[in-house]
Order: C-alpha cells, then structure tokens, then sequence
C-alpha cells in the first residue's frame, strides 16, 4: 500500500497535495481558508549539484475584510509561503499510476522477499557483499 493512499496521509493538512488547487488562477487553499498566490519561480541546488525548479506561492496576508489573517502569518510576523515542484509531483503521479495498475509489484511480495526471507532465517546471511545474479551464485556456492 502507498503512504500517499493511507488515512493519515490524506487527513494531514500540512501535506499541500490535500490542499485545494485551481489551476485557472494559480492559487492553493489550505484547510483553515488561507489562499496561497502565486509569486514567482525558483530553484535550489541540491547536494548533488541537481537543480530543482520550484513554482513560490505565497499566503495572503489580508483577509477579505481587510483585516490582518494570523493564519497567513508564521511565529515572528513573516508571511508564509510554499514552495511546489512541479517536475517532482508530476513523476510521482506517474509512479504512482504505474505501481498501482501492474502486477509485478503486489507480486514481489511472493516472488523476492521470501527469498531473502529464507537466507536471513535459515542461513544466517544479514548482509550481501555483492550484486547481481551471476555473483551471488558465485559467492553462495561452496568450495
């Protein structure tokens, strides 16, 4: 099963994919009512030396009324602000989709893991040295 499919996950209201999204006027909603706008384009370098591009949507701070909303506000007084990736969630969606509608995954359940199952209960292996097929046969084989 997929955390993204589990109970906890679709009732945390941090998680922005349980935000409400319009697409048309590029803003989120988040559960308490606070409209997230669009702000501009960004990206970091991770450690690898990858760059990640990222949409900012930032909270408004006014109300409807004109009134000053403490939920758009952190601790010290900043507006909030989220950063999404666009890129990443996209492939996500695409694993997901993939994972859900094939076989092969429910089936490694049965195929792979008692295999390993079976090595670690009965042999006592607790961690492999090698990989791939050709070198464990390799390595299991005895002189």
């Amino acid at each position: 099963m997929l955390k993204e499919n589990s109970r906890k996950w679709k009732s945390d209201d941090r998680k922005v994919m349980n935000w409400k999204y319009d697409a048309q006027n590029a803003y989120y909603v988040n559960p308490v009512g606070v409209r997230f706008n669009f702000k501009r384009y960004a990206y970091r370098n991770d450690k690898y030396g990858f760059r990640r591009d990222f949409k900012v949507y930032q909270a408004e701070k006014n109300d409807e009324n004109h009134h000053i909303n403490t939920q758009a506000l952190t601790l010290y007084g900043n507006t909030k602000y989220i950063m999404v990736n666009p890129q990443w969630e996209y492939f996500k969606a695409k694993t997901r989709k993939s994972l859900s509608n094939s076989n092969n995954y429910s089936r490694r359940k049965y195929d792979v893991e008692t295999v390993f199952g079976n090595l670690k209960a009965y042999l006592g292996f607790t961690r492999f040295t090698v990989r791939g097929l050709k070198k464990t046969k390799d390595k299991l084989e005895l002189p």
